[in-house]
């Protein structure tokens, strides 16, 4: 549905380091993203509903 780069910062050098071992932190800034899957499967449904989950926020009434 997804294909996305992984992020990273710069050490003090300017070599490139991941920001953590196995996070799976990505750019959002740079996603390529199949829209019609993305609406078919609901994904920024689900993904809203895993961070009100993490955070605690009740859903909107």
């Amino acid at each position: 549905i997804a294909a996305v780069v992984d992020d990273f910062i710069l050490d003090k050098k300017g070599n490139p380091i991941l920001l953590a071992d196995n996070k799976k932190y990505f750019n959002s800034g740079m996603m390529y993203i199949d829209l019609k899957k993305w609406v078919e499967y609901k994904v920024s449904e689900k993904c809203i509903e895993i961070l009100r989950e993490i955070n605690k926020f009740p859903e909107k009434n």
